[in-house]
């Protein structure tokens, strides 16, 4: 007889004890079923700009941290639309970093807290962009961005087609072409002008005399 490994089964009774049937080498087990394993979940790895994984790139990133001890923060009157909530009390939030000496502004709501996050924000996108550069957030935004545009170019170019390229002339070019449109609108002109009564000589128009009223002398 081949060796096995028997295993337990535990089930429990509609009467509340508890079963434990041993199973033999002729029984033929299932298959489990697959939601009851164990699911293997994908490490999130931080990516570059480019939507790359790239690990250095990210690890070099600072976290910035604002300090509340190298802030100046003071509270002006603000200015423009918003009425006497806007023109008359102090809600425009002005911020400074000490250490770096950037300043922003926020005057975005009527109400000061409002206003005192919104200027914290600001500040920490400033502070990221300084010190972290190209792999800033609104950096790796700007690249997201343009980089939808230029596959919706693509895109528009594969369906559409490409644009005509203007044609470079000179200016000798362009003066004969437009001598030859005139030479091929002056037909035209000369026939109009027959009608109403004039005829050109040299590019000098004259009126047309007419023979039949003349008497002989």
């Amino acid at each position: 007889m081949q060796p096995y490994l028997s295993t337990l089964r535990t089930s429990l009774l509609r009467n509340g004890t508890f079963h434990t049937p041993l199973i033999t080498p002729s029984a033929k087990l299932l298959p489990i079923p697959s939601f009851l394993l164990p699911r293997l979940y994908a490490s999130k790895v931080p990516r570059a700009a480019d939507g790359n994984a790239n690990t250095e790139s990210a690890a070099q990133r600072q976290k910035i941290v604002l300090n509340d001890d190298d802030l100046i923060e003071t509270f002006v009157r603000g200015s423009g639309p918003g009425g006497q909530c806007i023109n008359k009390r102090s809600n425009c939030v002005d911020l400074r970093h000490i250490p770096t000496g950037l300043r922003v502004q926020c005057q975005q709501t009527r109400s000061l807290a409002q206003n005192r996050g919104i200027a914290r924000k600001l500040l920490i996108g400033k502070l990221d962009d300084r010190f972290n550069g190209t792999l800033s957030k609104n950096a790796v935004k700007a690249k997201k961005i343009a980089k939808g545009k230029k596959r919706q170019m693509k895109r528009a170019k594969e369906k559409y087609g490409a644009k005509p390229a203007l044609s470079t002339t000179s200016e000798d070019g362009m003066e004969g072409q437009a001598d030859i449109v005139e030479d091929e609108e002056d037909p035209y002109e000369e026939v109009l002008l027959e009608e109403v009564g004039c005829i050109r000589h040299n590019g000098i128009e004259d009126p047309v005399v007419d023979k039949t009223n003349l008497v002989s002398t």
